[in-house]
C-alpha cells in the first residue's frame, strides 16, 4: 500500500513539470513589451520635422521628435494607443495603433501647415552709422514710477543703486570721484552751490525723469569731474492729478516715536484757463529729531479758531521744507516755454553733551569801574580805571539807572582825556563782596566760570534759567532756484533750446540768530564804553560754571559762526539735429 501512494505521488509530479513547460513559452510571449517608432516630416515638402510634441493620447507619456523627425515609445504594453502629434504652425494630427508582444510599430505622420492670421507685409528701412558720437557716453534713467514701486525716498536713494555710483555717509561717490565733483541739473539749468556744500534739492514726488552721466562726458559738461545728474520736473497734464504721502514713527506713544519723524509729500498739476497752459505744485516737508535729542527751548506753534486748538506743533532738531511751481504752455507743436520757481529751506540744532543741561547759574553782570573824588589821590573827579568789576544779577539790574546818578567821567588811557557825563553808582564785587563804584552800562551779562555755579533750583536772586542747548550751534539754510526754458522745433530732425537760470545760496551757522559781537564768549570784540572797542576774554576753564559735573555746564555760546552768500545768473543755448 505504502509503495503504491509513492508511484502516484511521482506520476503527479512529472505530470505538473511537463505541463509547466509546454505552457511557459507562450505565457512568456504574451508578456513581452513592444515599441512604437514612428517618424514625423512636412506633407508639401517632405522635409523631416524636429521638435515635434508627440503625446499619447490618455496617458501621461510623451516625447519629442529629434534626429530627422524620429520619436520612440519603448516598453509599452500590448494594447491599443492613440498617438497624437503638435507642432507650431502644423495642424495636430491623430493615429490609432494596436501593439503585439514584442511587436514595433511603425507609424508615418505628415503634418499640413496652417495659416493663423495673414498680416500685411510693411517695409522698413533704416541707415546705420559707422560711428555713433554718443556711444561713449554711459547714461543711467531713473523714472517716477521708481519712486512709486519701491521703498526710495529720496534722490540720492535712487541714483545709489546705479551702476557706478557708491552712498556713503550721506554723500555720492561716481566712479572713486569725490562726492563735490558731481554736477546737478535742473531742466538743464545747474544748479550746484558753488561755494560747495551741496545742491538744489526737490521732492521725490516732483521728479518726472532723472538721469545720471557717469562717463564719457561731452564737452558742455565742462564743471563736472565724476558725474552730471539732470533732474526733469513734472508738468501738468490735460487733467487735474495728484499724489499725497505720509510717513512716520508715531504710533500713538510720546515714549516710542524713536526720533519723532515725520514727513509729508505732496505733487499736484493739471490745466488752467488758457489753451496749453498746464501747472505743476509740489513739496516735501520733514521734521524729526535725531537720537542724542537736544534739550533746546523750541517754540510751540498753535492753530486755534476761537477757544479752540486744532493742532499744535512744536519744531524739531531738524526741519527742512521743498517746494516748487512749475508752468509749461505749448503754442503749438513745434513751440514750447517752461518757467519754474523752487523753493528749499532747512534748519537744525547741533547736539553737545557739554551744550546740553537745563538748570539755573548765577547770572554775572560786569561793570566799568570808576574811582570816585579822593579815592587814594588829589582827583576833584571820577576817574576811569580800565577794569570791569563782576556783579551777581538781581532785581537792582533792571532799576540800576533810577538808582544812578549822572557825574563827569574822565578816561585818560588814551593820549587825550575824554569827558563824558555817566551814570554811576555803588555795587558789590563777586570776587570780594566789596563796594565798588561803576557805570551804569553792561559790558557782559551772563554766565562766567568761577562765579556762576549751577544749581538744579534757583537758590536766590541770582540764579536765573540756564539752558546750555539754546547755547549750541543752529544752521539755516535757504535755497532758490528760477528759470526759464524756451525749446523750439524746426524740422522734425532739428531743435534748439534756449536757457536763462538763477540760483542762489544763502546759508548761516549761529547761535540763536546772534551776530558775532553778540556771542556770549571771549575773543569776540564788542562795543566798549570809552575807548570804542573793549574785549572780555576767557581762557581754559571760563567755558564752564561746574567742572564737577560729568558733562560740565558751558557757560558761553558756542564759538562757531559761519555765513555764506552766493548767486549764479546763467544764459545757455543748444542746437541739436539729426541732419548730419
Amino acid at each position: 500500500m505504502l509503495r503504491r501512494h509513492r508511484t502516484r505521488w511521482i506520476l503527479s509530479s512529472l505530470f505538473l513539470v511537463f505541463l509547466f513547460l509546454a505552457v511557459a513559452p507562450s505565457v512568456a510571449r504574451a508578456q513581452e513589451p513592444a515599441t512604437i517608432q514612428g517618424v514625423v516630416k512636412d506633407k508639401e515638402t517632405g522635409e523631416f520635422l524636429d521638435y515635434a510634441n508627440v503625446l499619447l493620447a490618455g496617458t501621461n507619456r510623451g516625447t519629442m521628435s529629434l534626429g530627422g523627425g524620429v520619436f520612440r515609445f519603448r516598453g509599452m504594453r500590448p494594447g491599443t494607443y492613440t498617438v497624437k502629434i503638435l507642432y507650431l504652425g502644423y495642424a495636430p494630427v491623430e493615429q490609432t495603433v494596436t501593439l503585439k508582444p514584442g511587436e514595433t510599430a511603425k507609424m508615418t505622420f505628415a503634418l499640413e501647415t496652417v495659416i493663423v492670421e495673414q498680416l500685411e507685409a510693411f517695409e522698413v528701412e533704416g541707415a546705420e552709422y559707422m560711428v555713433n558720437v554718443s556711444s561713449a557716453v554711459t547714461e543711467h534713467s531713473v523714472s517716477s514710477e521708481t519712486f512709486e514701486k519701491f521703498a526710495i525716498d529720496s534722490l540720492e536713494d535712487a541714483l545709489s543703486k546705479q551702476a557706478g555710483v557708491v552712498s556713503r555717509a550721506g554723500e555720492l561717490y561716481v566712479r572713486g570721484g569725490r562726492s563735490g565733483e558731481i554736477s546737478y541739473e535742473m531742466d538743464g539749468v545747474v544748479v550746484n552751490n558753488p561755494l560747495g556744500g551741496g545742491h538744489m534739492e526737490v521732492s521725490t514726488l516732483s521728479v518726472e525723469n532723472m538721469g545720471i552721466a557717469t562717463g564719457g562726458l561731452d564737452a558742455k559738461y565742462g564743471n563736472a569731474l565724476s558725474g552730471v545728474v539732470n533732474i526733469v520736473t513734472k508738468e501738468g497734464g490735460q487733467k487735474f492729478a495728484g499724489a499725497v504721502r505720509f510717513l512716520t514713527d508715531d504710533f500713538g506713544r510720546q515714549d516710542k516715536t524713536y526720533t519723532n519723524y515725520d514727513r509729508l509729500e505732496y505733487q499736484f498739476g493739471g490745466p488752467m484757463g488758457l489753451d496749453g497752459l498746464t501747472y505743476s505744485i509740489s513739496g516735501d516737508l520733514l521734521f524729526r529729531d535725531s537720537e542724542n535729542t537736544s534739550v533746546a527751548h523750541r517754540p510751540e506753534y498753535k492753530a486755534r479758531i476761537g477757544d479752540t486748538t486744532l493742532f499744535k506743533f512744536r519744531r524739531r532738531q531738524f526741519n527742512s521744507g521743498k517746494g516748487s511751481i512749475k508752468l509749461a504752455y505749448t503754442i503749438d507743436e513745434n513751440k514750447k516755454v517752461t518757467a519754474e520757481y523752487s523753493y528749499s529751506t532747512s534748519l537744525g540744532q547741533s547736539y553737545s553733551p557739554n551744550w546740553s543741561i537745563s538748570g539755573y547759574a548765577k547770572r554775572v553782570i560786569y561793570l566799568p569801574e570808576v574811582l570816585p573824588p579822593g579815592s587814594g589821590s588829589i582827583r576833584q573827579d571820577y576817574y576811569a580805571t580800565g577794569r570791569n568789576i563782576p556783579v551777581y544779577y538781581g532785581p537792582w539790574f533792571e532799576n540800576m539807572l533810577s538808582m544812578a546818578r549822572t557825574v563827569l567821567v574822565v578816561d585818560e588811557r588814551n593820549a587825550s582825556a575824554q569827558h563824558q557825563m555817566l551814570p554811576v553808582l555803588e555795587v558789590r564785587g563777586a570776587y570780594d563782596n566789596r563796594t565798588y563804584t561803576v557805570v551804569a552800562h553792561a559790558t557782559y551779562d551772563g554766565f562766567r566760570y568761577p562765579h556762576s555755579a549751577f544749581s538744579t533750583v534757583a537758590e536766590d536772586s541770582a540764579y536765573t534759567a540756564f539752558n546750555s542747548a539754546d547755547r549750541s550751534g543752529q544752521f539755516k539754510s535757504i535755497g532758490q532756484v528760477a528759470k526759464v526754458v524756451w525749446r523750439h522745433s524746426l524740422s522734425e530732425r532739428t531743435f534748439y533750446n534756449v536757457r536763462l537760470g538763477m540760483v542762489a545760496f544763502d546759508s548761516r551757522y549761529d547761535v540763536e540768530g546772534k551776530d558775532p559781537w553778540q556771542y556770549n564768549h571771549g575773543g569776540i570784540w564788542s562795543p566798549g564804553l570809552f575807548t570804542g572797542q573793549n574785549r572780555i576774554y576767557q581762557r581754559g576753564s571760563d567755558y564752564y560754571t561746574d567742572p564737577l559735573n560729568g558733562y560740565y555746564i558751558t557757560t558761553s555760546d558756542q564759538s562757531h559762526y559761519q555765513e555764506e552768500y552766493s548767486r549764479v545768473y546763467s544764459i545757455g543755448a543748444e542746437l541739436v539735429s539729426t541732419r548730419w
